[in-house]
C-alpha cells in the first residue's frame, strides 16, 4: 500500500506544479473547477474548508505521465 503523502498534496504542492496561486487552488476545488479534488467543511458553520487532492488526478490534469 502506498504511503498517505504519495496519494494526496498539499494546495502548495498542486499550486506550484500547475503554476497558479495557492488561493487559485482553493477558489477552484470550492467551485468544483478542479477535477483533482475536492473542499468541504467538516461542519456548515465552519469558515474554513479541508482541501482532499488526489497526486494521480493532478498527474493526469497537467499530463505528466506515470
Amino acid at each position: 500500500m502506498r504511503e498517505r503523502k504519495e496519494q494526496t498534496m498539499t494546495v502548495k504542492e498542486v499550486a506550484k506544479m500547475i503554476g497558479c496561486s495557492e488561493l487559485t487552488v482553493r477558489v477552484g476545488l470550492q467551485q468544483g473547477v478542479f477535477p483533482f479534488g475536492t473542499a468541504f467543511k467538516t461542519k456548515e458553520s465552519n469558515k474554513s474548508y479541508v482541501y482532499v487532492i488526489y497526486a494521480e488526478k493532478v498527474r493526469e490534469y497537467i499530463g505528466e505521465k506515470q
